[in-house]
Protein backbone atom coordinates (compact mmCIF):
# COMPACT_ATOMS: atom_id res chain seq x y z
CA UNK A 1 0.00 0.00 0.00
CA UNK A 2 2.88 2.34 0.81
CA UNK A 3 4.35 1.80 -2.67
CA UNK A 4 0.96 2.50 -4.26
CA UNK A 5 0.68 5.81 -2.37
CA UNK A 6 4.17 6.85 -3.47
CA UNK A 7 3.45 5.86 -7.06
CA UNK A 8 0.16 7.78 -7.07
CA UNK A 9 1.82 10.88 -5.56
CA UNK A 10 4.59 10.79 -8.16
CA UNK A 11 2.10 10.27 -11.00
CA UNK A 12 -0.04 13.19 -9.79
CA UNK A 13 2.97 15.51 -9.60
CA UNK A 14 4.07 14.52 -13.11
CA UNK A 15 0.57 15.00 -14.53
CA UNK A 16 0.24 18.48 -13.02
CA UNK A 17 3.67 19.59 -14.26
CA UNK A 18 3.09 18.12 -17.71
CA UNK A 19 -0.22 19.95 -18.04
CA UNK A 20 1.22 23.32 -17.00
CA UNK A 21 1.98 25.50 -20.04
CA UNK A 22 5.62 26.27 -20.71
CA UNK A 23 6.87 29.81 -20.46
CA UNK A 24 9.03 29.46 -23.61
CA UNK A 25 12.07 30.65 -21.64
CA UNK A 26 10.38 33.83 -20.42
CA UNK A 27 11.39 33.33 -16.79
CA UNK A 28 15.00 32.54 -17.63
CA UNK A 29 15.26 35.49 -20.01
CA UNK A 30 13.72 37.84 -17.43
CA UNK A 31 16.14 36.66 -14.74
CA UNK A 32 19.26 36.78 -16.92
CA UNK A 33 18.52 39.85 -19.07
CA UNK A 34 15.65 41.94 -17.64
CA UNK A 35 15.92 44.76 -20.20
CA UNK A 36 15.89 42.32 -23.12
CA UNK A 37 12.85 40.62 -21.57
CA UNK A 38 10.99 43.94 -21.30
CA UNK A 39 11.86 44.86 -24.91
CA UNK A 40 10.54 41.47 -26.10
CA UNK A 41 7.34 41.98 -24.10
CA UNK A 42 6.79 45.42 -25.63
CA UNK A 43 7.51 44.23 -29.17
CA UNK A 44 5.48 41.01 -29.18
CA UNK A 45 2.54 42.48 -27.25
CA UNK A 46 2.44 45.44 -29.63
CA UNK A 47 2.04 42.93 -32.43
CA UNK A 48 -0.71 41.09 -30.58
CA UNK A 49 -3.05 44.04 -31.08
CA UNK A 50 -5.23 43.30 -34.15
CA UNK A 51 -4.74 46.89 -35.30
CA UNK A 52 -0.95 46.52 -35.27
CA UNK A 53 0.02 42.98 -36.35
CA UNK A 54 3.72 42.34 -36.78
CA UNK A 55 4.47 42.12 -40.48
CA UNK A 56 8.06 41.73 -41.58
CA UNK A 57 9.25 44.50 -43.83
CA UNK A 58 7.04 47.11 -42.20
CA UNK A 59 8.39 49.95 -40.08
CA UNK A 60 7.08 48.56 -36.77
CA UNK A 61 9.02 45.31 -37.21
CA UNK A 62 12.17 46.98 -38.50
CA UNK A 63 12.14 49.72 -35.86
CA UNK A 64 11.31 47.20 -33.13
CA UNK A 65 11.03 48.11 -29.48
CA UNK A 66 13.56 49.30 -26.93
CA UNK A 67 13.80 49.04 -23.18
CA UNK A 68 16.85 50.59 -21.57
CA UNK A 69 19.77 49.66 -23.83
CA UNK A 70 18.01 46.56 -25.19
CA UNK A 71 16.52 46.61 -28.67
CA UNK A 72 14.59 43.83 -30.43
CA UNK A 73 13.59 44.02 -34.08
CA UNK A 74 13.11 42.00 -37.23
CA UNK A 75 15.01 42.91 -40.38
CA UNK A 76 13.64 41.80 -43.73
CA UNK A 77 14.88 40.64 -47.10
CA UNK A 78 11.89 38.60 -48.29
CA UNK A 79 11.63 40.02 -51.83
CA UNK A 80 9.10 42.64 -50.80
CA UNK A 81 6.70 40.11 -49.23
CA UNK A 82 5.35 41.02 -45.85
CA UNK A 83 5.19 37.95 -43.62
CA UNK A 84 2.88 37.85 -40.60
CA UNK A 85 4.55 36.95 -37.29
CA UNK A 86 2.08 35.22 -34.92
CA UNK A 87 2.11 36.31 -31.27
CA UNK A 88 3.29 32.98 -29.84
CA UNK A 89 6.04 32.59 -32.45
CA UNK A 90 7.28 36.08 -31.64
CA UNK A 91 7.68 35.21 -27.96
CA UNK A 92 9.04 31.69 -28.47
CA UNK A 93 11.74 32.73 -30.93
CA UNK A 94 12.86 35.87 -29.10
CA UNK A 95 12.94 34.15 -25.66
CA UNK A 96 14.95 31.27 -27.11
CA UNK A 97 17.35 33.78 -28.63
CA UNK A 98 17.61 35.66 -25.33
CA UNK A 99 18.56 32.62 -23.25
CA UNK A 100 20.96 31.22 -25.85
CA UNK A 101 22.61 34.52 -26.71
CA UNK A 102 25.80 36.05 -25.37
CA UNK A 103 26.32 37.25 -21.79
CA UNK A 104 24.06 40.28 -22.48
CA UNK A 105 21.33 38.28 -24.26
CA UNK A 106 22.32 39.53 -27.71
CA UNK A 107 21.62 37.20 -30.59
CA UNK A 108 20.62 37.15 -34.25
CA UNK A 109 18.93 34.44 -36.28
CA UNK A 110 17.35 33.97 -39.67
CA UNK A 111 13.79 32.70 -39.87
CA UNK A 112 10.98 32.75 -42.39
CA UNK A 113 10.93 32.14 -46.12
CA UNK A 114 14.14 30.82 -47.58
CA UNK A 115 16.45 32.89 -49.74
CA UNK A 116 19.49 30.96 -50.92
CA UNK A 117 18.83 28.42 -48.16
CA UNK A 118 18.74 31.08 -45.43
CA UNK A 119 15.64 32.51 -43.76
CA UNK A 120 14.87 35.97 -45.08
CA UNK A 121 13.71 37.36 -41.72
CA UNK A 122 16.63 38.56 -39.59
CA UNK A 123 15.57 38.50 -35.92
CA UNK A 124 17.92 40.62 -33.83
CA UNK A 125 18.44 41.33 -30.12
CA UNK A 126 20.90 44.12 -29.33
CA UNK A 127 21.82 44.95 -25.74
CA UNK A 128 25.03 47.02 -25.69
CA UNK A 129 26.81 47.45 -22.39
Amino acid sequence: MKHFALFFAALSAYTVSAAAPGDWGKGTCARLHPNVHKAIEKFCNYGYNPKTPILTGENAAQNGQRYGNAWVHIGHTCWGRHEYVPWDICFKQFYDMCISGNNRGENARNYGGLMDGVGCQKWIINNPA
